[in-house]
């Protein structure tokens, strides 16, 4: 299962990178660049879909690595924002594009951080339990 969302986050980037314009390709991994690409979201299905895709490709990576780390660790640490199942992958993307346009300070920043700083802003720690891997018996 791991295997499939990072092959599809590696298609969605390399799908991503090509549809950039000129300027952002020697900033292509900046705030900047999500802005160039996701400002566009909801105005095409494929534009769309690729936006989602990194998006959630950046934070899923984020949520399953914190909890592999958590439970290699047997640790209970809380993840750095706490999404629910009840949140869409539409709104992710709303969140992040909305975070931009109200701190354009922080578009110099990697794209992948950028869109961490405003998820946990809109879902900040601490989580829920059913979102937290248990710290085992001995620990």
């Amino acid at each position: 299962m791991q295997l499939k969302k990072l092959l599809v986050l590696i298609v969605a980037i390399s799908l991503f990178l090509p549809l950039l314009d000129a300027n952002a390709q020697s900033d292509v991994r900046s705030g900047n660049s999500w802005m160039v690409f996701c400002e566009k979201y909801g105005t095409d299905p494929v534009i769309d879909q690729m936006c989602v895709l990194y998006t959630e490709g950046v934070a899923d990576g984020l949520q399953y690595g914190s909890a592999s780390i958590n439970y290699r660790d047997k640790s209970s640490v809380d993840p750095i924002f706490c999404a629910s199942p009840s949140h869409t992958r539409k709104q992710h993307v709303l969140i992040v594009k909305r975070f931009v346009e109200e701190n354009p300070e922080f578009l110099n920043l990697p794209a992948p951080l950028l869109i961490i700083k405003a998820l946990s802003r809109a879902f900040p720690p601490p989580c829920d339990s059913y979102l937290r891997i248990p710290r085992s018996p001995s620990h």
